[in-house]
């Protein structure tokens, strides 16, 4: 909260590594126990970029079906 208007800026001005970074983290993080969460993190980085589709393939080789599914279901 004390740093919004600096994250404002950024997306502002086009930069958006650091909120993609920030998704990718909590994505990853909920990935075990709220795919749902997962899935929506990086369906929100597809908005900007489509860094996300990575993640794809790698739910699907470590078969996580839930972050898989909810990502493609959030990206869309």
């Amino acid at each position: 909260f004390v740093m919004a208007d600096k994250a404002r800026a950024e997306l502002r001005l086009g930069q958006t590594d650091a909120t993609i970074f920030v998704c990718f983290v909590l994505a990853l993080m909920w990935q075990q126990r709220r795919p749902i969460l997962a899935g929506a993190a990086l369906g929100f980085i597809a908005n900007f970029k489509f860094q996300s589709v990575v993640m794809i393939p790698y739910y699907a080789v470590r078969r996580r079906w839930g972050a898989c599914f909810w990502t493609v279901f959030w990206s869309v």
